[in-house]
């Protein structure tokens, strides 16, 4: 059986492990490897179902299969066509599709919504501000753009 193209695996989103954000430990465990995450560790997140794998244990796998590890359901199913948004832990992960002009080297983390309070001189100003955070490109989606370009 073969696996997803480079650029597929490419456009799973990522994330850096914070034990806070992880509800249990057998949530904070790589369910490839069996090993628990670091701090600062980069994982993938499926974006449907919001499994979370180390980055190297995901892309090794789905280079083999094109199914989720954990449940099964298959990565060929995800949303491609169109800007694809998922929520994990609070944030909002947006990830265009290969096609899309926005620059496939940044990856943006938004929060998932704005609370607005009065503060003390009675204004309004937000409790929680929209950050746009760029993310260095990996390896993978490098290889995956070289890959992609070579083939058309």
């Amino acid at each position: 059986m073969s696996g997803l193209e480079p650029l597929a695996i490419a456009a799973i989103p990522t994330m850096k492990y914070n034990g806070e954000a992880f509800h249990s430990k057998d949530d904070a465990r790589c369910s490839i490897c069996l090993s628990e995450y670091k701090e600062k560790e980069i994982l993938r997140i499926a974006p449907t179902y919001h499994h979370n794998f180390h980055i190297n244990c995901l892309d090794a796998w789905l280079v083999k299969q094109t199914t989720c590890p954990t449940c099964r359901n298959s990565f060929k199913e995800l949303p491609d066509e169109k800007t694809a948004l998922s929520s994990a832990h609070g944030i909002i992960f947006l990830y265009p599709p290969p096609s899309s002009s926005v620059n496939p080297t940044q990856q943006r983390l938004l929060p998932d919504h704005q609370n607005h309070r009065s503060n003390q001189n009675g204004s309004d100003t937000p409790e929680s501000v929209e950050v746009v955070i760029e993310i260095r490109q990996s390896i993978q989606l490098r290889m995956a753009i070289e890959y992609n370009e070579k083939r058309h």
